[in-house]
């Protein structure tokens, strides 16, 4: 089984991503998070995201995520990036966010199949590399995957990555596990899972279940559980080992950013790496209400000397089926 860590915009950027392999072994590809082409041009925060000498990782490949509506864009771009030296992308129909899917893209691709179709035509006939697609099951219901699938078939994807909820579920509601019980009768592609895995008991129940699932890729529950497929680092060095992984991205960022950013960024790490822990209420509410550094990094200190690791984690996939 491979395992890929999602794009998280805000966090999975190229900071956390080399610090995550530095300690962590085990993930298989990193993506960057949603480049967004328009009139041809890269911004500086791209270009820093996709310069190749900041992905040099161990072991494991980085694969550039894009999300856009414009065939011609997208063409560009991925001809960009086949001159930095990659070899595949992978592009984005799954966002759910309002904004994005009002513009038309991420899931919102997924409100005009015709015009889906039209984009990969365009897209496929006039590139050359390897190209998957994140996919949710349809905009409002998951009926409409059927048709999702009678497009992309046309194509010769290098894999079809699915989180099997609508745009409109987002991120709660049902898991719809029952969608995927046939696809691979429906589609020659290798199937990459995606969606609510945090504990070892979620990736056996998608092994068992799904046994022609290729892979799983992890947002929200690997940025919480930074070890969870790290299956050679010993119970005993967990602590010191997410200790000196956070410390290293704290000090990178503020060396880069400085205080008044930085604190943006660890508050939107610890929103998920806070349930590695097993922290009381007052002091999750003293870490999130911190604003100067010396009383973030206290309370910060305190859930690494005094909480213990959590060995119980909810809220999983267990949680849906």
């Amino acid at each position: 089984m491979k395992f890929y860590l999602a794009p998280l915009e805000g966090i999975t950027n190229v900071y956390y991503r080399k610090i995550h392999n530095k300690y962590y072994s085990g993930i298989s590809k990193y993506f960057i998070p949603f480049l967004n082409p328009s009139s041809f041009t890269i911004t500086n925060k791209e270009r820093r995201e996709i310069d190749p000498i900041n992905n040099q990782l161990i072991n494991t490949k980085v694969v550039p995520q894009i999300i856009s509506k414009s065939a011609k864009d997208t063409i560009w771009l991925i001809n960009e990036l086949i001159k930095l030296g990659y070899d595949e992308v992978n592009l984005n129909f799954g966002c759910p966010s309002g904004t994005v899917v009002s513009k038309g893209r991420g899931a919102g691709m997924l409100k005009d199949l015709e015009y889906m179709d039209q984009y990969l035509d365009e897209v496929f006939s006039n590139t050359k590399i390897k190209i998957s697609i994140k996919l949710r099951l349809g905009i409002n219901e998951i009926n409409e995957f059927n048709n999702i699938l009678s497009i992309i078939n046309k194509y010769p994807l290098e894999e079809l990555i699915i989180h099997p909820r609508t745009s409109k579920e987002k991120y709660v509601g049902p898991i719809h596990l029952d969608a995927l019980d046939n696809i691979n009768q429906k589609t020659n592609f290798d199937i990459i899972y995606n969606g609510e895995i945090k504990t070892l008991d979620d990736i056996k129940y998608i092994e068992s279940r799904f046994p022609f699932v290729k892979g799983i890729m992890m947002g929200r529950g690997l940025i919480s559980f930074p070890s969870l497929v790290s299956f050679s680092l010993k119970e005993e060095d967990k602590l010191n080992t997410v200790i000196a992984f956070y410390q290293e991205i704290a000090s990178t960022y503020l060396k880069q950013f400085g205080w008044n950013n930085t604190k943006f960024f660890l508050k939107e790490i610890w929103v998920q790496l806070i349930d590695y822990f097993e922290v009381p209420k007052d002091l999750r509410k003293k870490l999130f209400k911190s604003e100067k550094e010396d009383e973030f990094n206290k309370n910060v200190n305190l859930i690494f000397s005094s909480c213990p690791l959590n060995t119980n984690p909810e809220n999983g996939l267990t949680a849906y089926k």
